[in-house]
């Protein structure tokens, strides 16, 4: 666990506002979708368009 999740291990959510509580519940799940889009990010990026690397020519390209 890291130190910001074992920090918080003991802390009692029950004594948080309302309001709190569905802060941190927004909060978390904006953060748990924003680790999977950045999770599929890599794949998209991992090669440039053929038409950009040379072993990959674009047969539409001219030589």
């Amino acid at each position: 666990m890291d130190s910001v999740g074992s920090s918080l291990a003991g802390v009692d959510l029950s004594k948080l506002s309302d309001r709190d509580k569905q802060e941190l519940q927004q909060f978390v799940m904006n953060e748990s979708q924003k680790a999977r889009i950045q999770a599929c990010t890599p794949a998209f990026s991992l090669y440039p368009p053929p038409d950009i690397h040379p072993a990959f020519p674009n047969p539409q390209s001219p030589p």
